[in-house]
C-alpha cells in the first residue's frame, strides 16, 4: 500500500490558530502527544472541536493526512468533521480517512476481502434482502417461521455479529429455539457468501475476521495508521472494540488511539453498544492518559444540575459533573395531566405559549419513550394548526420502487445475488411465475449453482416449459447488456438504461392504483441522484473534489454523502471501483439519521432519536413508571441505568427550558391504568422544578423503583420474606434496602412494578392489576415471553 503523493502544505501558510480559542481541558486533549487518549467529553463540552483540532493539530506536526483514520456513528458528522478539518489543516486533510465505522469496513473489504473469499464487487444486504433471506432460511432448515419469527432470527444473529462471533463460534444458549437459532445462523452465513453478499454486520466483522487471520494485513493497516480517532466511542459495541485493539500495536501502551465520548450518553444498548467499553480503557490501554471535559456550553446551570440530580444515581459511570458560566436559567417545569389526552393537550397549548413568547418552531423538541406516544401529541398540535415534524419517516431509499431498481443494480453489478435476482424477474412482471421460480431454485440448488448460474441450463430442468426457459435466458440477456455498459459508462446511465428497458417506468405508468405518477417521480428522482453522483465521482477519481449539483451550493447532496463517497472511492494506488459500484456502496452507507431538515416545525422524536441533538425548548413526555423507565428495561441486567442515561440525555439537549409532563391514567397495552411517577423525577433535585408539589398532591404513593440513599445499610431478608429489590442491585448483588418488611410486603397483584416468578413464563414484571386478592387478574410482562394475563394466586413473589 504506497503512499499518495505529499500535499501537506508548509506549516507557515496555515492562517488558523489551532489553540486559540480551546478551554485549558480541550487544549490538553489536542496537544496530547503519543500513546493512548481517553476524552470524557459531557454533555455540550466541545468534544467535536476537540476531535476535529486534534486532527488537524496532528497534521501540522507532521503526520500524513492518510496516515490517520477517524470513526465515528454517522456520515453526517463525518462529512461535518471531514469539513472543519480542511478549513482548519488545508485541502490536503482530505486524505484522511474520515468515515462512519461500516464505511472504513466496506473500504477494508473492497480491497482486501478477497483474502477471506469475498469477492471484490460483494452486494450489501440491506433490512428488506436480510429479512427475505432469513424466511428461505428457515424454510430450507424446517423450521416454522410462526413459531420463530424471521426478524427474531436477524436479531440474534445481529447480537452474534455484534459480539464478533461466526456461526463456528457459537454455542446455543438457553433461548427458545436455541438450537435452531445457531443452525438458521450458519445457513444464513452459506447463503450470503454464496451469493457474493455481506449484511451490515459483516462490514465489521469481516474486517476483524481478516486481520485475524492473516498476520500481514493486520501488519499493513497498523503501518498504515499512525494516528487512530474515535469519536461517539461510547456507542462502541465488541466487534468495534475489537477491531480498534486489532489496528494498534501488541503493546497498547504505545497505541496512538484517542477516544472521545461520555459514558453518561450511553443508550444504545439495545444495538449491542457497551458501556463497558469506555469506563475499561484505561485499563485495556496501560498508561491513557484521561482527560474530562465538564465545562458545558449549551445548557442552563439548572438544567445541568437537574441532569447531574439524575445521572449521578448510576453506580457505572465516571466521576465528573458538567458546570457552566453561563446563566442559572428558568427551573424546570412539571405538567401533571388526568391522563394521556389531557397532557397531549397541555404540551400542545405550551407550545403555543412558547411561540408566542418569541420561540421558534424548529427550536422546541418534545421527546418521548416510545413512537406509540406520538399519535395523540401530533393529533393535539393538528388541532392547534402547529407545524411539526416526526423524526421516523422511511427513507428515500426504503421505498418499494427504488428498491426494485436497486435490486436491479445490484443484479448487475453481482449476479450471484439470487436476492436480488427474484426481486429484479418480478419487477416488472414478465410471465415468469414463482412455480418456475422455485423449480429454478431447486435446480440451482441440486447442482450448488445460483440463480443466475442456472439460467442457461433451464430448459432441462424438471417442470420448467420451453417458453418459460426462453424468458429466463431473455432476462439474463438483457442484464448482460446492462453489465456490458456498466463497465465503461457512469451510474447515471446505466440507471436511466435500466429503469427504461427493463419496462419498469411503463409498468409505473399503468399502475391501476393511481399511484404511478408519484413512483415515477420518485425514480426520476433516483436517476438524478445518480447524475449528481457520477459528477462528484469524476471529481474524486481524478484527484480533485466533488463537483457540485447545478442547483446544491453545499455540493453533493449534502457533506454526509460527500463522506460516504469519500470512504468508497479507494486510494490513489488502488484500482477505483466502477461508477455503478461506488454509487451502490454509498448508497449502502448512507443512513436516515444523515438527513436534513430545515423547516420551522416542532420536532417530535423519541428519546434515542435525541442524541446529538440540541433545542432551546425540550418536552420529555411520560415520565411515568413502567414507561419510562420502561418495564421491560427494568428486568433487564444494567437496564435501569441505561434508562437513567436516556433521561439524562433528554435533559441535556434543552439550552433554556424544560417541561417535563406525565399522565395519571395511561392506555398501556390496551387497557387504561393507574401511573406512578417516573422515579427520575424524585431524583431531581425538588427545587429546581416549578410545580414539584403537584407529584405529592396528585399521585400520593411513592415510584415504584425509588432508590434509598447510597448511606443505608442494608441487609439479606430473612427466609420467606418478601421484599423489593434495590434496582440498583443489577450492579450490586444480593443488597436490598432495610425498610420495614411489612411497610414493603405486597401480594402479587397488589400494584405495579412488582417482580414476580409463574411456573411456566419465569420471572416478570407486574404491569397492571385487576381486582384484589387470589382472583385479581394481572398483567405481567415476561422477558422473551411477553405480555401475559394471568390469575394472581398463580403467581409467587420475588
Amino acid at each position: 500500500m504506497s503512499e499518495p503523493e505529499d500535499r501537506t502544505p508548509n506549516a507557515e501558510s496555515r492562517k488558523p490558530d489551532l489553540l486559540a480559542r480551546l478551554n485549558p481541558e480541550q487544549r490538553a486533549a489536542v496537544e496530547h502527544g503519543e500513546g493512548p487518549l481517553l476524552v470524557l467529553a459531557g454533555a455540550g463540552s466541545g468534544k467535536t472541536r476537540v476531535i476535529v483540532h486534534r486532527l488537524a493539530r496532528l497534521i501540522e506536526q507532521g503526520v500524513r493526512p492518510w496516515k490517520i483514520l477517524a470513526v465515528t456513528f454517522t456520515n453526517k458528522a463525518a462529512g461535518e468533521m471531514l469539513s472543519r478539518v480542511q478549513e482548519l489543516a488545508g485541502g490536503s486533510a482530505g486524505d484522511a480517512w474520515v468515515s462512519t465505522f461500516h464505511a472504513a469496513g466496506v473500504r477494508i473489504l473492497r480491497r482486501d476481502g478477497h483474502k477471506i473469499g469475498l469477492p471484490r464487487g460483494f452486494t450489501i444486504y440491506d433490512d428488506s434482502d436480510q429479512l427475505s433471506l432469513a424466511k428461505r432460511v428457515l424454510k430450507e432448515i424446517g423450521v416454522d417461521d410462526k413459531k420463530l419469527p424471521p426478524r427474531d432470527v436477524l436479531a440474534q444473529i445481529d447480537r452474534w455479529k455484534n459480539r464478533g462471533l461466526l456461526p463456528e463460534q457459537v454455542t446455543p444458549g438457553r433461548e427458545l429455539f436455541a438450537e435452531d437459532l445457531v443452525r438458521a445462523y450458519a445457513r444464513y452465513e452459506d447463503a450470503l457468501r454464496g451469493a457474493g453478499a455481506v449484511d451490515f454486520g459483516d462490514l465489521l466483522l469481516r474486517v476483524v475476521q481478516l486481520l485475524r487471520v492473516s498476520p500481514d494485513t493486520r501488519e499493513l493497516y497498523r503501518r498504515r495508521f499512525e494516528h487512530l480517532l474515535v469519536d461517539e466511542f461510547q456507542d462502541t459495541n465488541p466487534v468495534q472494540y475489537e477491531l480498534l485493539r486489532l489496528l494498534c500495536p501488541d503493546d497498547r501502551s504505545k497505541a496512538n488511539l484517542c477516544v472521545v465520548g461520555d459514558d453518561d450518553q450511553s443508550i444504545y444498548r439495545w444495538r449491542g453498544a457497551d458501556v463497558g467499553n469506555i469506563l475499561k480503557f484505561p485499563e485495556d490501554f496501560p498508561g491513557a492518559r484521561v482527560v474530562k471535559l465538564e465545562r458545558n456550553y449549551r445548557s442552563t446551570r439548572r438544567i445541568l444540575d437537574a441532569a447531574y440530580g439524575v445521572i449521578s444515581h448510576n453506580r457505572a459511570r465516571a466521576d465528573k459533573r458538567l458546570r457552566t458560566d453561563g446563566e442559572t436559567g428558568s427551573k424546570l417545569r412539571l405538567h401533571v395531566a388526568a391522563d394521556d389526552r389531557e397532557e397531549a393537550a397541555r404540551i400542545a397549548d405550551t407550545v403555543r405559549s412558547e411561540r408566542s413568547a418569541g420561540r421558534r418552531y424548529g427550536q422546541i423538541a418534545i421527546f418521548y419513550r416510545t413512537n406509540a406516544q406520538s399519535r395523540l401529541i401530533e393529533e393535539a398540535l393538528r388541532q392547534r394548526a402547529l407545524p411539526y415534524l416526526v423524526f421516523r419517516g422511511r427513507s428515500f431509499y426504503d421505498r418499494a420502487e427504488i428498491r426494485d431498481v436497486v435490486a436491479w443494480l445490484r443484479l448487475v453489478a453481482n449476479p450471484k445475488s439470487n436476492e436480488d435476482f427474484l426481486r429484479a424477474v418480478g419487477s416488472p412482471p414478465r410471465g415468469i411465475g414463482e412455480a418456475t421460480l422455485e423449480r429454478l431454485a431447486a435446480h440451482a440448488r441440486e447442482r450448488g449453482l445460483t440463480l443466475w448460474d442456472a439460467v442457461p441450463g433451464a430448459a432441462s430442468a424438471p417442470g420448467i416449459s420451453a417458453g418459460a426457459a426462453a424468458r429466463l435466458a431473455a432476462f439474463r440477456a438483457l442484464v448482460e447488456s446492462f453489465q456490458a455498459r456498466a463497465a465503461t459508462l457512469g451510474a447515471a446511465p446505466v440507471v436511466q438504461a435500466v429503469v427504461a428497458e427493463s419496462g419498469y417506468l411503463d409498468r409505473l405508468a399503468a399502475d391501476p392504483r393511481g399511484e404511478g405518477e408519484d413512483r415515477q417521480q420518485n425514480v426520476r428522482e433516483f436517476v438524478r441522484a445518480a447524475g449528481d453522483f457520477d459528477r462528484a465521482w469524476s471529481g474524486l477519481v481524478s484527484g480533485g473534489d466533488a463537483a457540485p449539483a447545478a442547483d446544491e451550493p453545499d455540493g453533493f447532496a449534502g457533506r454526509a454523502r460527500l463522506a460516504a463517497l469519500r470512504a468508497v472511492r479507494g486510494d490513489a494506488e488502488e484500482q477505483p471501483p466502477s461508477a455503478l459500484e461506488a454509487f451502490l456502496a454509498q448508497i449502502a452507507v448512507l443512513g436516515d439519521s444523515d438527513e436534513e431538515e430545515k423547516d420551522d416545525r416542532v420536532s417530535l422524536m423519541t428519546l434515542h432519536s435525541a442524541k446529538g441533538l440540541e433545542f432551546d425548548t425540550v418536552f420529555l413526555a411520560g415520565l411515568e413508571d413502567t414507561l419510562f423507565p420502561s418495564a421491560r428495561s427494568v428486568m433487564e441486567q444494567g437496564g435501569l441505568e441505561e434508562e437513567r442515561r436516556l433521561c439524562y440525555v433528554g435533559l441535556t439537549r434543552a439550552r433554556r427550558q424544560v417541561h417535563l409532563t406525565l399522565a395519571r391514567r395511561r392506555a398501556l397495552f390496551g387497557d387504561v391504568k393507574e401511573n406512578d411517577p417516573s422515579p427520575f423525577l424524585h431524583e431531581i433535585p425538588p427545587e429546581l422544578v416549578d410545580g414539584i408539589e403537584l407529584l405529592d398532591e396528585a399521585l400520593a404513593r411513592p415510584p415504584v423503583w425509588s432508590v434509598p440513599s447510597r448511606t443505608q445499610v442494608r441487609r439479606r431478608p430473612p427466609a420467606g420474606e418478601y421484599v423489593e429489590r434495590d434496582p440498583d442491585a443489577t450492579h450490586g448483588g444480593d443488597d436490598f434496602d432495610q425498610r420495614p418488611a411489612a411497610a414493603r410486603l405486597r401480594p402479587p397483584g397488589g400494584r405495579l412494578g412488582v417482580r414476580v416468578r409463574h411456573e411456566n413464563f419465569g420471572e416478570g414484571l407486574v404491569v397492571s392489576t385487576r381486582g384484589t386478592g387470589p382472583d385479581a387478574r394481572v398483567d405481567v410482562m415476561f422477558p422473551g415471553v411477553g405480555l401475559k394475563k394471568v390469575l394472581a394466586r398463580y403467581l409467587d413473589p420475588i
